[in-house]
C-alpha cells in the first residue's frame, strides 16, 4: 500500500516536473526573431517575384553570388572574383556551400556541395526566354555565355564592358534545379531550397512564414528560427511590436513613429541609409509638358521645402527634401540645390511668355486650349497629400490641376502605357537607376517621353564604363543635365523606419535582402 502510495506520489512529482519543462522556454524559442511584414507573399520563386514581401524570405534561404547594399557588393556565394578583361568575370564559389537537407530533394546527411556547374544551370535557366524569368531581358542583353572552368570556378563573358554587372548578378539568387526536377512547379513555387543561413520550414498563406537555422552553413547562425508574421496593417503590427508579439515591425506609420520612439525597450532604425527617392513626373510627350520652358514654370511654381515640411512636420527622420534624381551614397548623386528655385511671379511671367493667358475663370488658356489636367498619385498617404499640394501651387499661377490618387496596378498601367499628363511615382534608386528612369531607348526613358541626346550618350557610356570613378562622373554629369532639363520635379527622400525591440542585436540596418546572417553580421535576440 505505502508503495503503491509512493509510487503515485513520484507519479505526480513527474509528471509537474514535465509540466514545468514543457512551459519553460527551450533554447529553440528563445532564439526565434519574429519579424512583422506588410507584405503577403506572391511566390517563394526567386525567378518570378519582384516583390519585397518574397525577397525578404528569399534572400534569408537563397545566397547570390554577391550581396551587400548598393554600390558596395560583397562575396557571399561566391568567397572571390576578378575581372581579367573588361569582358570577363571569373567567380571562385566556396567550397564549404551545402545544398539544404533534411528535405524531399537532399535527405539528411546528404552534403551535396554547391559547384560551378549548378551556378551555370541556375543562370542558364534564368536566360532561356521559355521560362519567363524576371529580369531575362536584362540579363540576356548584358551576359554573352556562362562556363563552368572548374568544379569550384564560373565564368562569364558578356557582350559588352557592363558597368553593372555585380548588380545584375545580384538579382539572381542560386537555386537547385534539381529541386524543381522533383517537385514540379507548382510545389517550387514555394519550397525553397538553397545554400543560405536558414531553411524553409513552413508557409501558412497569410499568416506566416517560418524559417529555421541551418547547421551546415559556414557561420553558425545565432537565431534558431525565424518567422515572418504578415501583418498588412502597418498600425496593428506596430501594437503588435509594442506588446511584444514580434520583435521587428519593418514599416512603421510616420504618425507612430514618435509613440514608438517613447517606447520603452524599442528603437526606430531607418530601413535604408540613402532613402527612397519620390518625385513629379512629367510625360513629356503630353500637349501640356513637352516644352521644357513649361516644365521650368511648374518648378517655379511649386514651393516644394513647405510641401515636404508639411507632409512629414519637418521631422528629417522622416523625410528630407531631393533636389537630385541619384539617390544619396550612390555613384552620380550630385547635390543640385542650386538648379532649383520657388519663385511663384518667375513661374507667373514664364507662362505668360509662352503664350499662356488667363480665361474669364482665371485658368489659363492658350490657342482655345485651358491648362487643366488630373495628376495622378500613389495610393499612399504621403504621395496623396503631395499630389494636392502640388495642385493648390499650380492654382495660384492659374494651372488647374485635379489629383487623383490611383491603386498601385492602375498607376503603373497608365504611367507605362503614358496615359497621363503628371504623376507621382517612386524612382529605382540602385547604381544604374537613372540609365532605367532616363534613358529615351533602353530605360524607362519611353514612360515619360523624354528624350535627350547628351544625356542619352552619357548614360550609353557610363553603361559600359567598368572604372568607377570614371563612370561616376559620367552619371554626375546626366544627373545634373536631368534636373536642368525639368525631366523631374525631385520631390524628397523618404525613410521608412523599421521599429525594432532593444532585445534585437546585430541589425543595424532593417535592409532583409542583406541576410541575417553572412560574414558581414549575425543577427542575435537576448533570451
Amino acid at each position: 500500500m505505502k508503495t503503491r502510495k509512493f509510487m503515485a506520489m513520484l507519479l505526480v512529482a513527474v509528471c509537474l516536473f514535465s509540466l514545468t519543462a514543457c512551459t519553460k522556454p527551450t533554447s529553440s524559442e528563445a532564439k526565434t526573431l519574429r519579424i512583422a511584414t506588410p507584405y503577403s507573399i506572391a511566390t517563394l520563386n526567386p525567378t518570378k517575384t519582384s516583390s519585397d514581401g518574397d525577397g525578404y524570405v528569399i534572400r534569408q534561404v537563397m545566397e547570390p553570388l554577391v550581396s551587400g547594399v548598393t554600390g558596395d557588393r560583397r562575396p557571399l556565394l561566391a568567397e572571390s572574383w576578378t575581372n581579367p578583361n573588361n569582358l570577363t568575370w571569373e567567380f571562385k564559389l566556396r567550397e564549404n556551400a551545402y545544398w539544404h537537407e533534411g528535405n524531399t530533394v537532399y535527405e539528411e546527411g546528404a552534403n551535396v556541395q554547391v559547384k560551378a556547374e549548378d551556378v551555370k544551370a541556375c543562370f542558364d535557366y534564368v536566360l532561356d526566354p521559355a521560362n519567363k524569368a524576371q529580369y531575362q531581358a536584362r540579363l540576356a542583353e548584358v551576359i554573352k555565355e556562362v562556363e563552368v572552368v572548374d568544379d569550384f570556378t564560373v565564368r562569364f563573358t558578356t557582350n559588352e564592358p557592363a558597368a553593372w554587372f555585380l548588380t545584375d548578378i545580384h538579382r539572381v539568387p542560386i537555386f537547385s534545379l534539381k529541386a524543381l526536377e522533383v517537385l514540379g512547379q507548382d510545389a517550387f513555387d514555394f519550397t525553397p531550397i538553397g545554400t543560405g543561413p536558414f531553411k524553409f520550414a513552413e508557409y501558412i498563406p497569410d499568416d506566416k512564414v517560418v524559417l529555421e537555422k541551418n547547421d551546415k552553413y559556414f557561420i553558425e547562425p545565432k537565431l534558431e528560427k525565424v518567422i515572418f508574421s504578415i501583418i498588412p496593417n502597418q498600425s496593428t503590427a506596430t501594437v503588435a511590436l509594442k506588446t511584444g508579439e514580434v520583435d521587428i515591425a519593418l514599416q512603421v506609420p510616420s504618425t507612430e513613429v514618435d509613440s514608438v520612439r517613447e517606447t520603452e525597450g524599442i528603437k526606430v532604425l531607418p530601413t535604408s541609409k540613402g532613402g527612397a527617392y519620390r518625385y513629379v513626373a512629367f510625360n513629356c510627350g503630353s500637349e501640356f509638358f513637352e516644352e521644357k520652358q513649361v516644365r521650368e514654370a511648374v518648378a517655379f511654381a511649386v514651393d516644394m521645402d513647405a510641401a515636404v515640411d508639411a507632409i512629414f512636420g519637418g521631422d528629417p527622420i522622416l523625410a528630407k527634401r531631393a533636389y537630385c534624381s541619384v539617390v544619396p551614397g550612390v555613384p552620380g548623386f550630385s547635390d543640385c540645390s542650386d538648379l532649383w528655385e520657388y519663385d511663384v511671379e518667375k513661374a507667373k511671367t514664364l507662362l505668360s511668355d509662352l503664350g499662356w493667358k488667363p480665361g474669364s475663370d482665371g485658368v489659363l488658356e492658350k490657342n482655345g486650349k485651358k491648362f487643366s489636367f488630373t495628376i495622378k498619385t500613389a495610393p499612399d498617404a504621403a504621395r496623396s497629400k503631395l499630389g494636392i499640394i502640388v495642385a493648390t501651387d499650380l492654382k495660384k499661377v492659374g494651372i488647374d490641376c485635379k489629383p487623383q490618387a490611383l491603386e498601385w496596378a492602375t498607376l503603373i498601367d497608365d504611367i507605362n502605357s503614358g496615359n497621363y499628363d503628371m504623376a507621382i511615382s517612386g524612382g529605382y534608386g540602385g547604381e544604374d537607376g537613372l540609365f532605367m528612369m532616363f534613358h529615351s531607348t533602353e530605360g524607362g526613358g519611353p514612360e515619360l517621353n523624354y528624350v535627350n541626346k547628351a544625356v542619352d550618350r552619357l548614360l550609353g557610356k557610363a553603361k559600359i564604363t567598368v572604372e568607377l570613378e570614371e563612370r561616376e562622373k559620367l552619371l554626375i554629369e546626366a544627373a545634373r543635365l536631368i534636373a536642368a532639363d525639368r525631366a523631374h520635379l525631385p520631390a524628397y527622400l523618404e525613410f521608412w523606419q523599421a521599429g525594432v525591440s532593444e532585445k534585437v542585436k546585430d541589425f543595424d540596418l532593417p535592409d532583409l535582402y542583406i541576410p541575417l546572417t553572412s560574414p558581414y553580421r549575425n543577427v542575435d535576440i537576448d533570451n
